[in-house]
């Protein structure tokens, strides 16, 4: 009997160990479990936190592209609002000669011009001085013979000469009633000729229409003496410029 009890007790014991092991065994993988679950618990915190600072990063560009977007959209609207208001303005100023043309503005041109035409009576060189462009006393260009013709060369740009006569009187007109006098190789030449000069009054202009006047002007004579004379003016517009076209 006694041989009995203590089997049953050697058996007790093992089988008490056995089941105390699987509890620790148990219990290390419940921990492990627990462990590794509140670590993918946090991981999928952390992603979520990581998802939703990209979505608020994404909403933040997306407003600045939007802003960006507009503005740019903003800008070409007034750009094209000012082009095309430039379009017009051009538009109007090459052919509407009314808005900028009045008889003052008419009536110093043509005096101008008219004093460029009594000057070139009296020589091509006196056309230079009476644009500012050379000094009367200024005689340091040489003669040179072009084709035949004595010319006189200056430090003048054509191109200012040419300028400078254009504000006044057409491309037309200066081609017509200027140009042959000098030779442009860069600088001016002016054709080495004189004569007696002519002096011009203009006394008024009356507007016929928007590019025709009539003009009242006193020829001045070499005693001094006047005679009136009417002469019929053309005018264009020369880039927002009224300049003479004709005077006959």
């Amino acid at each position: 009997m006694e041989e009995k009890k203590n089997s049953k007790n050697s058996i007790l014991v093992v089988l008490l160990g056995i089941a105390l092991i699987a509890i620790i065994i148990m219990g290390v993988f419940i921990y492990k479990l627990t462990n590794e679950r509140d670590i993918e618990l946090q991981r999928a915190t952390d992603l979520q936190a990581e998802a939703n600072t990209l979505n608020n990063t994404v909403s933040d560009l997306q407003g600045k592209i939007d802003k960006v977007s507009e503005l740019i959209g903003s800008d070409t609207s007034k750009d094209n609002t000012s082009d095309s208001k430039n379009e017009v303005t051009k538009d109007t100023v090459n052919n509407d000669i009314s808005k900028v043309s009045n008889d003052d503005v008419v009536k110093e041109n043509l005096q101008k011009y008219l004093n460029l035409i009594g000057a070139l009576a009296g020589s091509p060189r006196s056309v230079l001085e009476e644009l500012g462009l050379l000094k009367f006393d200024d005689y340091s260009g040489e003669q040179v013979d072009v084709e035949g013709v004595p010319y006189v060369t200056t430090k003048i740009k054509y191109s200012d000469f040419k300028n400078a006569m254009l504000q006044y009187m057409s491309e037309k007109c200066f081609e017509e009633d200027f140009s042959r006098f000098y030779k442009s190789f860069d600088w001016v030449y002016y054709r080495n000729s004189g004569a007696t000069g002519r002096a011009f009054e203009v006394l008024s202009v009356i507007k016929i229409n928007d590019s025709e006047y009539t003009a009242k002007v006193n020829e001045i004579m070499d005693d001094g003496s006047k005679e009136a004379v009417e002469y019929k003016v053309k005018v264009v517009n020369n880039n927002g410029k009224v300049v003479i076209d004709s005077c006959e």
